[in-house]
């Protein structure tokens, strides 16, 4: 356990127990990519609060906290020279993607951190939350209501919803609501 030394994991310990994730994660073998706290710091703070409901009023989504934190593990006992490069399916059925260069090894674009072997698998040490894909362009801006009102109105107004549903793909740098009240500021 030595490579978890000075990594915090108390943010992801309470996720998988509010997601209902203990008693499937106790089976395996699992390999686990499992963000620190420090990566959960990373993301904004409003769109942490719709998955994780941290007030309990209702307002989290336990299907989208559940996706995402199952989209981190792997069913099977991958070690380190096992994690090649490829495609692995998740247990939420989504993709992870490994890559390699330099000898440094990476899924879905973050570096993979130290291994710690479990007594039901693997726990790598990850710097970053791997977020999937939930859904098109409208349907994520839909369900982050905390942050992408002002936006989805916009594209509403704009008639731009039915385009962004079509076959793309498309990158959107989708700004959030404090963004748009900042341009009331200026």
């Amino acid at each position: 356990a030595t490579a978890l030394t000075g990594h915090v994991f108390t943010e992801l310990a309470g996720l998988v127990v509010d997601a209902g994730l203990v008693d499937t994660l106790r089976g395996g073998p699992f390999t686990v990519f499992a963000p620190t706290d420090d990566a959960f710091d990373k993301i904004p703070v409003p769109m942490l609060h719709m998955v994780q409901d941290f007030d309990g009023n209702g307002d989290g989504t336990p299907d989208l906290l559940a996706t995402v934190l199952t989209h981190h593990v792997l069913a099977g006992n991958y070690a380190p020279e096992d994690l090649v490069a490829g495609e692995y399916e998740t247990v939420a059925g989504t993709t992870l993607t490994i890559t390699e260069v330099d000898g440094m090894k990476y899924v879905d674009g973050a570096p993979i951190g130290a291994a710690v072997q479990a007594t039901n698998g693997y726990v790598y040490v990850m710097n970053d939350v791997l977020v999937p894909a939930i859904g098109d362009i409208p349907t994520i801006a839909t369900t982050f209501t905390c942050c992408f009102e002002t936006l989805v109105a916009l594209l509403v107004q704009a008639d731009l919803v039915d385009a962004l549903t079509a076959e793309g793909p498309f990158t959107v740098f989708a700004p959030m609501d404090a963004a748009f009240g900042k341009l009331d500021e200026a």
